[in-house]
């Protein structure tokens, strides 16, 4: 139905020719999109041709781009940037983009496409505060921004890093290592995540409880289910797997009582008990009624709710945004939000007005002044 409602509008491709010199490589597979994918401004206008198999968002100016099994990037212009030879490619982070090359190797390149860090990696993440984990065999290690080892290869997995600190894992018990490799916090946990509020969450003996950056228990694990520290409060669950939140003491605040409970955002937390979805603060007083079939978090200060099977958007005081009306809603993000209507896909403001009529099979985020569309002709 929407291909036919979709087909009476179909988007007038801009007046640009993008060539993206490439070939893949006799043997390789790949899906070939039969609507392929461009990119629209904020108003829907598609303003870079509809051309591609694939594409990802814009980050730091430029985005990954697919025609048939080959990567490359793309400028703000649409100009081709870096051509098309990757098996694989990502959004640029902190001025690296990763990529994958046909011999299945991962290394990092810049904007000018040229090797900042060999692709001999089997498997790497995005680059965070300088540093980002890599994989050789079995073995994982952390490079810098330089493709030098700072981390050695030899920990069974490592994490993110966070403020200088990642969660390892060496014989299947956990730590923290430090950028340089040392164990910040020796590897005596069963899990181990990263330090929100000062605290991070550790598991023992099947509990869950929290510990310092000197690695020592804070609060004993003693709980059957936690979440991390916002603001001060941790949600946690009761032996009966009710929940409630906690302080840095391990003093309950607000009482178990729900059947889920977690942050959402805007200093409260979404609660749900029995089947209906409201939000809480941090004293416990129900700011947003527990009327909702579900509710998710808020984000510039309005979240997504369903009623009657619909969605619609409540703001953080309570007041509702708009009726559910939409069949799909998304968070708010640089003041839009991505909705799916009777007629297809398309954004709404703050005021809950329709930004343009929908005319895009298939439509992501704004990022960077840029929406990905997915176009009917």
């Amino acid at each position: 139905m929407i291909l036919l409602l979709l087909a009476g509008c179909r988007e007038d491709a801009p007046p640009t020719d993008i060539h993206l010199p490439g070939k893949t490589p006799e043997g390789v597979d790949y899906d070939e999109s039969t609507y392929k994918w461009g990119y629209a401004n904020k108003e829907g206008q598609l303003v870079i041709a509809d051309q591609f198999d694939e594409n990802r968002p814009f980050s730091e100016g430029l985005a990954a781009v697919r025609i048939d099994g080959s990567w490359g990037f793309i400028d703000r212009r649409g100009k081709a940037v870096i051509s098309l030879q990757y098996k694989g490619a990502w959004p640029f982070q902190e001025g690296l983009a990763r990529v994958l090359t046909f011999q299945d190797s991962m290394g990092f390149i810049n904007r000018q496409g040229q090797w900042v860090i060999p692709a001999r990696w089997e498997e790497a993440g995005d680059f965070r505060e300088g540093y980002t984990r890599v994989r050789k065999g079995d073995d994982w290690g952390l490079i810098d921004a330089t493709g030098k080892l700072t981390a050695p290869l030899g920990f069974q997995s490592i994490g993110e890093v966070n403020n200088e600190l990642a969660t390892a894992s060496q014989d299947d018990r956990y730590g923290m290592i430090d950028v340089r490799g040392k164990w910040a916090i020796p590897p005596k946990f069963d899990r181990l995540r990263p330090f929100a509020d000062g605290l991070a969450r550790a598991g023992s003996g099947g509990k869950t409880g929290f510990i310092s950056r000197a690695g020592e228990w804070v609060i004993a694990p003693v709980w059957t289910l936690a979440a991390d520290f916002t603001l001060g409060l941790a949600p946690v669950a009761d032996a009966r797997e009710k929940w409630g939140l906690i302080d840095t003491a391990g003093q309950w605040r607000v009482a178990p009582a729900y059947d889920q409970l977690w942050y959402g955002g805007d200093s409260l937390w979404i609660v749900e008990q029995e089947g209906r979805y409201g939000a809480i603060d941090a004293g416990g007083q129900v700011r947003i009624p527990l009327s909702f079939q579900q509710l998710q978090s808020f984000t510039e200060g309005y979240a997504p709710y369903q009623q009657q099977e619909l969605w619609g958007y409540v703001h953080k005081s309570g007041q509702l945004l708009t009726s559910p009306e939409f069949g799909l809603a998304w968070p708010f993000e640089s003041g839009m939000a991505r909705v799916a209507t009777r007629r297809g896909l398309t954004f709404i403001d703050t005021l809950g007005q329709i930004l343009f009529q929908p005319r895009y099979l298939d439509l992501r985020e704004l990022k960077e002044g840029f929406i990905q569309v997915q176009v009917y002709r």
